[in-house]
């Protein structure tokens, strides 16, 4: 099930789908089709609920949700769950790490451990970067790095690693698709099972939104409580643990403050949301 948000990706993605031994259900690629319209942010709940029922209603083996402007995109495994991009970010890396050996892999500040690990298990070297495309888009240019990947489904490649030619970054949705599909049909499993392994090692709170809370203030109080623990302030607030990671920054977009946490353990996660929502009482 391909959801293209009846954005620009619908274009392209007609031009290589078609031309794949598979069976195509397309939604949203033009105005006025039978799918219900929704919003082209495909990270929001809201916006994924009729590709979960199209996945669910036609037992596809893979749903995707573009964006409005075809370069980040949202996984939906076979049982219509959707697979929060860090699960495929890991499963993304590893892939590319397969083919390209020892390369440098760039992935923002918000989470960090089981990316991190993966990437190293994998012999490759994370690079942490600022979220925000054109952070990534610079480092990636910079330090001449292969691949790039956000929190939010944003994918980067870099083509000067390939034909060495050019130096041009381009965030696409359209080539982790096809590197995922590729993997499942090789190894003959679904989504769920190539994703299982990272569910099950690094559990993460998704991205929780406050309003009305000053940074500077919040801040202060967790590098306090957290004093003995490794910190950074390259996006906002990083604190890490042997068992758990949070990072707390401003938005750049809203009056927001955003908060992410990971741990290698449930009870873990829930302990430190319990310590951090405590703190701004």
């Amino acid at each position: 099930v391909l959801d293209a948000s009846s954005g620009s990706g619908a274009k392209l993605a007609d031009y290589f789908f078609v031309r794949l031994n598979s069976k195509i259900i397309k939604m949203n690629f033009k105005a006025g089709d039978k799918f219900t319209d929704h919003g082209p942010n495909p990270i929001l709940p809201q916006n994924q609920k009729p590709a979960i029922l199209t996945v669910k209603k036609n037992k596809a083996d893979m749903g995707v949700i573009f964006d409005g402007d075809g370069d980040r995109c949202i996984f939906i495994d076979e049982r219509g769950e959707f697979v929060h991009p860090y699960y495929m970010n890991c499963l993304l890396s590893e892939l590319i790490l397969k083919k390209y050996k020892k390369t440098a892999i760039a992935m923002d500040a918000r989470l960090r451990i089981g990316l991190s690990e993966t990437i190293k298990k994998a012999q490759g070297q994370p690079v942490v970067c600022r979220s925000g495309y054109a952070n990534l888009v610079k480092l990636m240019q910079e330090q001449k790095i292969l691949f790039g990947c956000e929190n939010s489904g944003h994918y980067f490649f870099n083509f000067k690693i390939i034909d060495k030619k050019s130096n041009y970054i381009f965030g696409d949705a359209l080539m982790p698709i096809l590197l995922v599909l590729g993997h499942l049909k090789e190894n003959n499993i679904h989504l769920s099972e190539a994703t299982a392994k990272f569910k099950k090692q690094y559990f993460i709170s998704g991205e929780i939104n406050y309003k009305g809370v000053s940074f500077s203030s919040l801040e202060k109080k967790l590098a306090r409580k957290y004093s003995s623990y490794k910190s950074d302030d390259l996006d906002g607030l990083s604190i890490y643990s042997p068992d758990w990671f949070l990072n707390i920054r401003p938005s750049k977009t809203e009056p927001l403050i955003r908060l992410n946490m990971e741990a290698k353990n449930k009870s873990a996660l829930s302990q430190i949301k319990k310590e951090v929502t405590s703190l701004l009482k």
